[in-house]
């Protein structure tokens, strides 16, 4: 009872300390949940996710940025919940590809910004030969990427990539060709991920990665909002 009772009370500080840092790193999360919950701005959440959707080429990086960050702002947001990818991650290992795109669709609707299904989605796409939708898809992907890129350079804590999603942190992975080789959360709000040098290229005048910060203190939120429910 009395570890309970205290690990209440570490929530509750945690819960305080953190509902007021709205700026991380240099995204301004109080501008955008102003923006993206107000139906008369250009970047209210459902037209954005709507634009996203149709692969609208006229999107620009800050509607990008709104478009990722905005989510943690919607009734949809739930990082550490099961996710509603399961039968498509389940077509898409069985190879039944255009089972998958049709369940990765019905995914997309309630997390337009989830990057293992759009990634797996340009796979599935180009297994089936269609590369228009593959090129789409991995483009989306890239533009979301990048959000996270010009979120800070993952070189310290005051500079720590901002994610989501723990598993875009593995998206970022994925993308530079990079491996971990040990994780470790600092502060609750960082996960920092020592980086496997002996496969890295040898690029002269340019140092191997050894560690990557990643800011995950929205996922980290959500999950002492969990524990409060």
């Amino acid at each position: 009872m009395i570890k309970r009772i205290i690990f209440v009370y570490f929530l509750v500080i945690c819960t305080s300390a953190f509902v007021f840092a709205q700026k991380i790193s240099n995204i301004d999360f109080d501008l955008i949940k102003h923006q993206t919950e107000d139906s008369t701005s250009v970047y209210f959440y459902p037209s954005l996710l709507k634009k996203a959707l149709s692969f609208d080429s006229t999107m620009t990086d800050t509607e990008f940025t709104y478009l990722y960050y905005g989510k943690v702002f919607t009734n949809e947001y739930a990082p550490y919940s099961v996710k509603n990818d399961s039968k498509f991650m389940e077509y898409f290992k069985s190879s039944k590809y255009a089972k998958a795109i049709k369940k990765g669709e019905e995914a997309l609707l309630k997390n337009g910004v989830d990057l293992d299904i759009i990634y797996g989605m340009a796979v599935c796409f180009s297994e089936i030969g269609n590369e228009e939708m593959k090129r789409k898809y991995f483009s989306l992907y890239k533009e979301l990427l990048n959000v996270i890129y010009r979120s800070g350079n993952g070189k310290s804590i005051e500079t720590a990539y901002v994610v989501i999603a723990v598993s875009d942190e593995y998206a970022i992975l994925r993308d530079l060709k990079l491996t971990i080789k040990s994780q470790a959360l600092l502060g609750g709000t960082t996960d920092l991920l020592k980086i496997n040098t002996t496969n890295q290229p040898n690029i002269k005048g340019v140092p191997k990665i050894t560690e990557l910060y990643f800011n995950i203190e929205k996922p980290f939120l959500s999950m002492l909002n969990m524990f409060g429910k």
